[in-house]
């Protein structure tokens, strides 16, 4: 009798099919974890609270305090002078940017400063 409610028991699972969960699991679509820039920064450098900082000021002065992709693509029709698909605005953000973070000076890039800022990466990210 025991074996029979069993028996039963797996029949009626293997018959309902796969649980809803393994459509989560095998869905190849592109899934999206969003964490602030701060956070992944202390997360990953030694001198993380000073350098989020650093990257928050000159961000800030550079594309503004909210800047995000719905602000990029909506400077996407705008002038391309050298036809890479990114605004020349964008690009003036991009290096004012470099600039604030003291990684380039007129057309000299500074690794000297990137390398100490990303003190505590991985040396193979480095390079």
């Amino acid at each position: 009798m025991i074996g029979n409610i069993i028996l039963l028991g797996l029949t009626s699972l293997a018959l309902a099919g796969e649980p809803d969960v393994f459509g989560n699991y095998f869905d190849d679509s592109i899934k999206e974890v969003d964490i602030s820039l701060d956070v992944a920064i202390k997360a990953c450098l030694q001198n993380g609270n000073t350098f989020a900082d650093k990257v928050k000021a000159a961000y800030t002065k550079c594309f503004g305090e909210a800047y995000d992709f719905d602000d990029l693509a909506a400077d996407s029709d705008s002038k391309d002078s050298d036809n890479d698909g990114l605004s020349d605005k964008f690009e003036g953000n991009e290096a004012c940017f470099y600039k604030e973070m003291g990684w380039v000076a007129g057309s000299t890039v500074k690794d000297e400063v990137i390398k100490a800022d990303l003190v505590g990466l991985e040396e193979s990210l480095k390079t």
